[in-house]
C-alpha cells in the first residue's frame, strides 16, 4: 500500500512584515467538512483581521486542492501558500495565513514571500509524518450496544471516531486500508457488530 506524507499535529508560525502581523496555522485533514469548521473556527477567533487566506490538498497524490487569496491581490496569498504545500510533498492538509494589517502596503511581491514564508513555517521537515492511506468505514453495533463500540475504539486505539447524529448505533471511523479485512474478521467474531463502507 503506498504512504504518503502529512503533518503530525496542526502547527503555527508568526511573521511580521511592515507591521503586518501573519499568522499561519497548519492542520492534517481528511476532508472538506473539516476545512469548512477550521476556517470558520479561524474566523471567528479572527474577527479583526483582514485577510484568511487558506490553500489545501487533499487525496493521496493532491488531487483535490484549492487556495484562497480572500481580498489580497489575484495570487499574491492563496498561491504562494499553496507553493509551500507543494514543495513539502505533503497532502490532506490545510494551510490558513491570516494577516493583521499593519498600515503600509507591502505590494504584491512583499505579500508573496510574507504569505510563503508563514505557510512555509508551519511544514517544517520536522512537522512531517509518514502515513499509510486510510478510509472512513461505518459500523454499526446492534440495538442499545453502541458503548460496546466505545470499549472496542479504545481497546483498538481507532483517535477518530465519531456517533452519527440521530442514530446511536451507527458510528463513522477511520482505518488503516490495510486492516479493512481484518478489522472485519473481528466484528464478525464479535458479533455485535456489522461494517460497511460509506
Amino acid at each position: 500500500m503506498p504512504e504518503y506524507i502529512t503533518l503530525s499535529k496542526p502547527t503555527t508560525s508568526f511573521l511580521k512584515e511592515k507591521n503586518s502581523k501573519f499568522y499561519g496555522f497548519a492542520y492534517p485533514v481528511q476532508d472538506k467538512t473539516e476545512i469548512d469548521v477550521i476556517l470558520k473556527g479561524l474566523k471567528s477567533e479572527h474577527t479583526e483581521a483582514s485577510h484568511h487566506c487558506y490553500a489545501f490538498s487533499l487525496g493521496l497524490n493532491g488531487s483535490d486542492y484549492r487556495y484562497s487569496d480572500d481580498g489580497e491581490p489575484s495570487n499574491s496569498a492563496g498561491s504562494p501558500i499553496y507553493r509551500q504545500i507543494l514543495s513539502s510533498n505533503a497532502v490532506n492538509i490545510f494551510v490558513v495565513v491570516v494577516r493583521y494589517y499593519g498600515g503600509k502596503k507591502l505590494g504584491v511581491s512583499g505579500l508573496i514571500d510574507a504569505y510563503g514564508q508563514a505557510a512555509k513555517e508551519c511544514l517544517l521537515p520536522e512537522f512531517l509524518i509518514t502515513k499509510r492511506p486510510k478510509t472512513w468505514v461505518h459500523i454499526r453495533s446492534k440495538p442499545n450496544f453502541g458503548y460496546k463500540f466505545y470499549q472496542l475504539a479504545s481497546q483498538m486505539k481507532w483517535e477518530i471516531y465519531s456517533a452519527i447524529e440521530g442514530d446511536p448505533d451507527l458510528f463513522k471511523v477511520l482505518i488503516d486500508d490495510d486492516n479493512i479485512q481484518e478489522v472485519e474478521k473481528m466484528l464478525k467474531e464479535l458479533q455485535y457488530f456489522e461494517l460497511s463502507s460509506l
